[in-house]
């Protein structure tokens, strides 16, 4: 009895695929569902699914979808699956039920690669996925039946490889998905560059802030809100097309960041304290009793704490705050750190501005054992209470100032 191969089609997803210099990525570049369908007799010749042709030779092509090759060296299925040239590739085929198929390559649709090649057979049996490599610049690739000993049901194929452009060209214009932002000090928000041709470009872009000390923006356009004002952001092309989103950050209003801006508490890798939410959370962080003891914490900017309450408290600091020269303004209500410091290290920190209403000092209600070195408070402290200073309320033990 005559064996077959069949095939049957039922579904192609065509992906566009995504290309740009340094940023190349894994494609998927064809894929499609075969049902197990019965065998269907029909002449030679083309069939088109979604616009897309397989030639047939030596088998049946049926007008309802399905690809049926008989089960000889001569019978082929041929699909240009690729419209140019790609490295990386791979081709992964689940089977249903079956034996062996060969798959060749092509550059160009003409010069194929052998099909004697063991390397290039699918050994097929219920429910196993091969995947093997293709050679880099394949364009066409065909299956034929291996010999006349059996059949082979195909689930599925999937063919992914990354894209290679022949040319890199500048682009030739450049715009930003938002030409004007707000953004809370503290906050974020992503701006992104759209490029054309949006295939086949240089996509470097440079990203500048007129006003770093209002919005800083990183090397991806993720903006950061630094404090009240309104600054201009540019993202610069490689041949210099510009486009620009204008930004007005709104004064912090008491949001708490979810980390540290940074590093990891030791010596030499502080934590960060960059926005006026991180100096929330890390009230939040000694608040809640997460051990303090030798761990270290920087601050990297100003910070306009907006009259916004921002305080430790139930359990005292512990570790090595250093205020980096950098100021603390418009504090309100408490004193930064309400819950004291016990052992800890305070230095070159500045209280700018604000008012104390219910704490005892700007700073640090009480120390124990502390040391506070060039720091600064220029806040009003107006409770009346029995210990009341500028940086520290009440002094026990052995305090160092």
């Amino acid at each position: 009895m005559k064996k077959f191969l069949q095939i049957s089609i039922a579904a192609i997803v065509a992906i566009t695929m995504a290309q740009n210099l340094g940023a190349q990525t894994q494609t998927t570049i064809y894929e499609t569902t075969f049902p197990n369908a019965n065998s269907v007799n029909a002449a030679s010749g083309w069939v088109l699914i979604n616009g897309t042709a397989w030639v047939s030779t030596n088998g049946g092509v049926s007008g309802g979808g399905s690809l049926r090759l008989g089960a000889s060296t001569s019978a082929t299925a041929t699909m240009p699956v690729f419209s140019e040239d790609l490295t990386n590739v791979s081709i992964e085929i689940t089977a249903i039920w079956g034996s062996y198929i060969y798959y060749q390559t092509s550059p160009n649709g003409t010069t194929w690669t052998p099909a004697s090649n063991y390397n290039n057979v699918f050994e097929g049996s219920s429910g196993s996925t091969t995947i093997k490599s293709l050679p880099d610049g394949t364009r066409y690739i065909r299956f034929t039946a291996r010999d006349a000993s059996g059949d082979m049901y195909i689930q599925s194929i999937k063919i992914t490889g990354t894209p290679l452009c022949a040319e890199i060209v500048p682009p030739t214009n450049i715009t930003l998905n938002q030409t004007s932002a707000s953004v809370g000090a503290g906050s974020r928000a992503q701006l992104r560059a759209n490029l054309t041709p949006s295939s086949c470009v240089d996509k470097t872009v440079t990203w500048s802030s007129s006003d770093p000390s209002v919005a800083t923006v990183n090397a991806t356009g993720l903006v950061a809100g630094k404090k009240a004002g309104v600054a201009t952001i540019t993202a610069t092309t490689v041949n210099g097309l510009t486009a620009s989103c204008e930004v007005t950050v709104t004064p912090w209003t008491g949001t708490i960041a979810t980390a540290f801006g940074g590093g990891t508490g030791t010596k030499d890798d502080p934590y960060l304290i960059s926005s006026e939410s991180e100096l929330s959370y890390f009230c939040n962080y000694v608040r809640n009793g997460n051990a303090t003891a030798g761990k270290y914490f920087l601050q990297t900017r100003d910070l306009d704490l907006n009259y916004e309450s921002v305080f430790t408290y139930s359990y005292p600091f512990k570790g090595h705050f250093n205020g980096n020269g950098f100021k603390i303004s418009n504090v309100g209500t408490y004193a930064l750190f309400r819950g004291g410091v016990s052992g800890a290290t305070i230095h070159n920190v500045h209280i700018a501005s604000g008012t104390i209403t219910y704490g005892v000092s700007a700073l640090a209600d009480t120390a124990i054992n502390s040391t506070f070195s060039y720091c600064s408070n220029a806040a009003n402290v107006t409770r009346n209470a029995q210990y009341v200073g500028g940086l520290v309320g009440a002094s026990g033990g052995n305090n160092k100032f």
